[in-house]
């Protein structure tokens, strides 16, 4: 078992979105509020930057607004002042988006009013549903904004299927005071990048087997310990966290099938499925191989930090509880000379290595190759549920890359 890279989207993997706010009028009309001048006319234009691999598909009156396959359903633009208060949050349906091609970009016009023409800041997010800041009421604090989850179900039919949900960092923006008209009635620009608030998880096995007549036959890889909601923010907002989301067993679905066959010659080698879930940060352990990531006591501590080691030199007080990993279970058939097949599972815990690390961190792209040579009882990650066990195959290391 073999090979997992890992990208980091940039910032947003195959996407970024660029947001411009702009004013229809020359000069914008002013009137005194309680929070400062309100803007008559701001328009967001949503854009992605051709320096990016983007494949945008412009929208007309039949196809949906996508952007690098992700289609745009709705989006909420959240405004908050100087002291993280919200002043405003207006969510907008795609029929209130128009598409615009030009030479360099494509981009998502929204038009808006009602926003303050103040120092202030921004928050975009797209595709977290319209009822999803009903009840966010103004003068809410940004950081309840980062503490808001999203039920995946609510949002994703099934996890192969990306959910789409984005969100961009705090879009600085400064008062505009009145001025000449500027070129297309535009009076500033923020470049929004928005992010994935998800990771992907590609899972692909390779069959290694010698020629010596053994053979294995997958019939089923599953995801386990998957968490069940996606927060806004990372860990919640909470910079401080390591843990994330909570160690109840609520938060979690136990096991999702990506794929399973009981035809008799089983998954195919070479068959990658793909799949989508939000971040699972459990923190570091303290193994020093690929195989001792998979024993219980070289796990992250509650804390999330390496467990201590003892003067024997054990550590204590690991545990791999909700940690996300991926098991293949099959039938291995040892060589001709040996009788009968056994049925085998294959137990991974990705993560940004295979030694230590147990994070599943959003806006990342993991790729696990799981090559598999044969049924070695003698190695953690093998258990073999029943039949004989005939050969002591030598442990088979795991040579890495991780691709940041």
């Amino acid at each position: 078992m073999r090979h997992c890279y890992l990208k980091k989207y940039m910032p947003l993997a195959a996407f970024a979105l660029m947001w411009m706010l702009a004013a229809c009028e020359a000069r914008m009309p002013e009137t005194e509020t309680g929070t400062g001048t309100e803007t008559e006319g701001l328009v967001f234009k949503l854009s992605a930057p051709p320096a990016l691999t983007v494949n945008a598909t412009r929208a007309d009156d039949t196809k949906p607004l996508t952007l690098a396959g992700i289609e745009i359903k709705e989006v909420w633009v959240v405004q908050f002042d100087t002291d993280d208060k919200m002043l405003k949050a207006q969510n907008f349906a795609q029929n209130k988006m128009k598409s615009i091609q030009d030479k360099e970009s494509f981009l998502i016009e929204v038009a808006t009013d009602g926003f303050s023409n103040v120092n202030s800041h921004f928050r975009v997010i797209a595709n977290a549903g319209t009822g999803f800041l009903t009840d966010f009421a103004t003068g809410s604090e940004e950081k309840k904004l980062l503490q808001k989850t999203v039920a995946l179900t609510t949002i994703q039919s099934e996890r192969s299927k990306e959910t789409g949900l984005l969100i961009s960092d705090a879009l600085e923006y400064t008062k505009v005071e009145t001025t000449p008209q500027a070129e297309d009635g535009v009076h500033a620009v923020i470049m929004a990048p928005l992010n994935r608030a998800y990771a992907e998880m590609k899972v692909k096995w390779t069959d290694k087997l010698p020629n010596d007549g053994s053979s294995i036959t997958i019939t089923s890889i599953d995801a386990c310990n998957l968490p069940k909601n996606i927060a806004l923010g990372t860990c919640a907002g909470d910079e401080k966290a390591v843990i994330y989301p909570a160690a109840d067993a609520g938060n979690f679905d136990a096991t999702y099938n990506l794929v399973s066959s009981s035809t008799e010659t089983g998954i195919a080698a070479g068959t990658e499925k793909t799949f989508y879930m939000p971040e699972n940060l459990r923190g570091r352990g303290c193994a020093t191989s690929f195989y001792e990531k998979n024993l219980k006591d070289y796990g992250p501590t509650a804390l999330g930090t390496p467990p201590t080691l003892g003067t024997d030199g054990k550590p204590t007080g690991g545990s791999l509880a909700n940690c996300t990993y991926i098991e293949l279970t099959g039938e291995y058939k040892y060589a001709e000379a040996h009788a009968g097949a056994i049925t085998v599972k294959y137990r991974i815990y990705p993560g940004t290595n295979l030694i230590d690390d147990y994070n599943i961190r959003r806006g990342y792209s993991y790729t696990l190759d799981v090559q598999i040579s044969g049924a070695n009882s003698g190695d953690v990650r093998v258990t073999i549920t029943d039949g004989g066990v005939v050969v002591f195959d030598e442990i088979d290391h795991i040579n890495m890359t991780v691709d940041f």
